[in-house]
């Protein structure tokens, strides 16, 4: 009972939190130029599907992002399923996006199948490289393997902030953005993940992304 009460408060804290966290986004978005370069067409509604990847640490910038593009394309989030995910998982529903959680731990394959028929060929996916655990800027195995299972190629986001506050005590050097900025997202070229030169992908997907450091 008292276990209950207390997920209960912090659901609800984390509520707070994401209404919180949606005002300051608005205040980012109104009071900064936002410009996209690259592939922006992918974020067009498309017949093909892609998985988007950024780093863990550029999160925060996502949140303009999906502001500016939410009429033009169909987004699963993929956070995690610990209740810390609850306030992305707020957030992201009030830019009409969907969410999809999963554990810190090594996700099975009966989570990837349920992934693949939540997505039912009408979602892109975003996802944190990193994420959600680190170590900071090294790719998950886990994006390799849904690339292929889903049969998707890897749309890196390259992230370029003017103003920012880094948290550097945080393993992912977490991104705070500041208002009256100028936010540059540049979209690369779509990846398609092949297992035998996995490596070179790997090295592909770090170098396209570098810039956000």
């Amino acid at each position: 009972m008292i276990r209950k009460r207390i997920y209960k408060f912090r659901r609800f804290f984390n509520y707070i939190l994401s209404r919180m966290l949606i005002t300051y986004v608005e205040l980012v978005y109104y009071t900064s130029k936002i410009t996209i370069k690259g592939r922006a067409d992918l974020l067009s509604i498309n017949k093909e599907k892609y998985i988007f990847g950024y780093w863990h640490g550029d999160t925060f910038a996502l949140y303009p992002l999906m502001k500016k593009i939410k009429d033009d394309v169909k987004f699963v989030i993929i956070t995690t399923e610990n209740i810390r995910g609850n306030y992305i998982d707020f957030t992201c529903k009030h830019y009409n996006y969907l969410t999809f959680r999963l554990p810190d731990v090594p996700v099975q394959g009966n989570l990837i199948f349920k992934m693949r028929k939540f997505l039912k060929n009408e979602y892109d996916l975003a996802l944190a490289l990193d994420g959600p655990m680190g170590p900071i800027y090294q790719p998950k195995l886990l994006v390799f393997k849904l690339a292929q299972f889903l049969n998707r190629k890897i749309v890196p986001i390259n992230v370029k902030v003017l103003h920012k506050y880094i948290i550097k005590k945080r393993w992912d050097k977490y991104k705070f953005l500041l208002p009256f900025n100028h936010i540059e997202y540049f979209i690369g070229e779509p990846i398609d993940i092949n297992a035998n030169i996995l490596k070179d992908n790997k090295s592909l997907l770090i170098n396209q992304t570098k810039e956000s450091r």
